[in-house]
C-alpha cells in the first residue's frame, strides 16, 4: 500500500485548532442571541390615538415621536388613518416625546408632551388637540396717543411678524384664524383660539386702511388662560 505521506501530530493540532475556532463562533453567535434577546426584553409597544371633540379618531393628525436620549431626535412620523391610530412599534424602555398636529376648520391645533415606555407595557396615548386652546384680549391704541381706537377691523394671523418681509394684505386676511371689531373701548376678544401659538395682529378700516405694525406685534395664546395685550398702531 503507497504511503500519502499524512503526519498524524499534523492532523491532530489541525483539528484542535478547528475545534478551537468552533467553539469561539458557537460562543459569540450565543453572546449576541442573549444580547438581542436582552434587548427586546427591553421594549414595550406604543400606539398614538387621535380623537376629536366627539371622541372620534381624527384621520389626518401628524404624529411624531421624539426620543430623550439622544435628546430631540425624531424616531417616528406618520399620519393617523381613518380610526385616528398611529401604530408606532417596538421602541426601547426610556422616556419620550411626542408632538401632534391636526388641521380643522382651516385652523392648525398642535399638543405635545411626554411618555415613559416600560418594559412589556403596550402604550396607548390618546389625546385630542382640539381641547389645547386660549383666549385673548387685544386692545387697539394709536401710537403716539395711546388713545384707544374704536370700530376697526383685527385679524388674527398664526405667525409672528417678520422684519423684512412684504406682506400683501389679502394673502394676510386670507390665512387669518379669527376677524373682530373693537369695542367702545378698543379691545376685541378672540374665543377658543388654538394654543401655544404666537400670533401677530393686523388691524384695518378697510383694504386701503391698514397697519401691521413691526414692532410689539405678537399675542402668544397658551391653553386654558386669557392673554391680555395692546398693540399700537399707526391709522
Amino acid at each position: 500500500m503507497k504511503n500519502l505521506g499524512i503526519n498524524s501530530k499534523r492532523v491532530s493540532k489541525v483539528m484542535v485548532g478547528i475545534s478551537f475556532l468552533c467553539a469561539i463562533a458557537l460562543f459569540s453567535c450565543k453572546k449576541d442571541s442573549d444580547n438581542v434577546t436582552v434587548l427586546l426584553n427591553q421594549s414595550g409597544t406604543v400606539t398614538v390615538k387621535v380623537t376629536d371633540d366627539n371622541q372620534n379618531g381624527f384621520k389626518g393628525a401628524k404624529v411624531s415621536i421624539y426620543s430623550s436620549i439622544p435628546e430631540g431626535e425624531r424616531i417616528y412620523f406618520d399620519s393617523t388613518d381613518s380610526k385616528g391610530i398611529c401604530t408606532v412599534g417596538k421602541v426601547l424602555q426610556s422616556q419620550y416625546g411626542y408632538y401632534i398636529s391636526a388641521e380643522k376648520n382651516n385652523k392648525t391645533y398642535q399638543l405635545s408632551g411626554f411618555f415613559q415606555v416600560i418594559a412589556g407595557d403596550d402604550k396607548i396615548i390618546e389625546v385630542n388637540p382640539f381641547l389645547n386652546v386660549g383666549n385673548a384680549r387685544v386692545k387697539i391704541v394709536r401710537g403716539y396717543s395711546n388713545e384707544a381706537i374704536t370700530n376697526v377691523n383685527v385679524a388674527l394671523i398664526p405667525h409672528s411678524r417678520y422684519s423684512g418681509v412684504n406682506y400683501v394684505f389679502q394673502e394676510l386676511i386670507a390665512e387669518a384664524y379669527a376677524i373682530g371689531k373693537t369695542n367702545s373701548e378698543g379691545v376685541v376678544e378672540f374665543q377658543s383660539m388654538p394654543a401655544d401659538v404666537e400670533y401677530s395682529v393686523l388691524v384695518y378700516s378697510d383694504s386701503n386702511t391698514y397697519d401691521y405694525p413691526t414692532y410689539d406685534n405678537f399675542v402668544y395664546v397658551t391653553r386654558d388662560f386669557k392673554r391680555n395685550v395692546t398693540i399700537r398702531v399707526d391709522l
